[in-house]
């Protein structure tokens, strides 16, 4: 339900709301090179640097945001595992940060709304995501930052043309990287419309926030027959990244268990 507060009016306890997001962003930025990337996050560097990058690609089964992303990064800082999971652990502190504001917004109750935001901060299975070099903290922040702009669209707190390019871009990133990221479409249309369906509120522009989310869906449209799951396919491209160190018998199934300490 959507804040009755008004936009301009200071928060309360801020402070608080400020030490869990920076708890959050702590913890998701520490420990990063503590130990040496496992078979999936192999299987992705192999993808995003190799020679052949679209070859690789067509290997793999999913789109190629976070491959362009890591590829670039890579590029620009390095190959080092704190460098890599650098990255995705950037877009997962930036989804809290966004996430904090969206909460705060949506949730009439200051109370509530912290307690959301602790356990988005604290969530063990985000932490863990953010500090792998996949594909799941892309996917995290465009679905993050679609909510973000169709919720500032429906509440009229910012420029209808910033906040629809906020859910289309949001909406593409998610698409772009996994393709069950393109559920993050329907939820901005379910929100959408259950908000104008409300009689207590006046919503603006959800037809905006559905058009955007659609539009950034469709732009990788193409893409999900392709990345769509094929067997063997994640197998045949992680196996040929595997690194010399990686344990015999190692599985995406026990990711845990395959993770060993890097040897300089």
């Amino acid at each position: 339900m959507l804040s009755n507060r008004p936009a301009d009016s200071p928060p309360r306890r801020v402070d608080l709301v400020v030490l869990l997001v920076g708890a959050g962003v702590l913890w998701r930025l520490t420990g990063l090179g503590h130990q040496s990337l496992w078979y999936d996050e192999a299987a992705t560097v192999h993808v995003a640097t190799a020679t052949d990058w679209l070859g690789a690609l067509r290997g793999d089964r999913h789109p190629p945001v976070s491959f362009l992303a890591f590829r670039a990064w890579a590029a620009a800082f390095g190959h080092g595992d704190a460098t890599l999971r650098l990255l995705p652990a950037l877009c997962s502190c930036a989804a809290l940060a966004l996430f904090a504001g969206t909460a705060r917004r949506l949730v009439a109750s200051e109370n509530a709304a912290r307690l959301a935001i602790a356990l988005y901060a604290f969530s063990p299975f985000l932490i863990w995501h953010a500090q792998e070099v996949r594909m799941y903290p892309f996917v995290e922040l465009g679905s993050v930052l679609a909510l973000r702009g169709a919720t500032a669209l429906l509440d009229g707190v910012a420029h209808s043309r910033a906040a629809a390019l906020a859910t289309l871009c949001g909406t593409a990133i998610a698409s772009g990287s996994h393709y069950l990221g393109a559920l993050s479409a329907g939820v901005v249309a379910v929100f959408a419309a259950a908000l104008s369906a409300s009689p207590a509120l006046k919503p603006r522009s959800p037809g905006s926030a559905s058009a955007g989310s659609r539009c950034g869906r469709r732009s990788w449209s193409r893409c999900f027959p392709i990345s769509w799951p094929r067997p063997g396919a994640t197998r045949a491209s992680s196996t040929s990244a595997r690194s010399p160190s990686s344990p015999r018998g190692c599985s995406s199934s026990s990711p845990r268990t395959c993770r060993v300490r890097a040897t300089r």
